[in-house]
């Protein structure tokens, strides 16, 4: 790899199912590692989401069956500091936003 190419953002993504006519909303729903071809590295079969950056899942949502487990990032996204970078918070003007406790 050159010093030009970068190496692409590992991707995750919830599962989706507002197709299904009664889906399950007691439950937290946990996000899985991608793989390229935008299937669930655990191998779950399932419609995903949106992809986002997989530093960005708090740990407690991320999926630890075999495959998604060991993809993960090691970073701690309840760091807020780390947290507040990548979701652009920082830059939030929203004075109810800061009042919260959310910046």
């Amino acid at each position: 790899m050159t010093t030009t190419e970068q190496r692409p953002v590992l991707q995750a993504a919830f599962r989706d199912a507002s197709f299904v006519s009664k889906p399950d909303t007691r439950s937290v729903k946990m996000a899985h590692v991608l793989r390229p071809d935008g299937s669930a590295a655990c191998g779950i079969f399932a419609v995903m989401g949106d992809r986002e950056p997989a530093g960005t899942i708090h740990t407690t949502l991320r999926c630890k069956r075999a495959g998604c487990k060991g993809l993960w990032p090691q970073n701690d996204p309840t760091d807020e500091a780390y947290f507040c970078q990548d979701h652009s918070l920082l830059n939030a003007t929203n004075p109810t936003e800061k009042d919260k406790g959310l910046l």
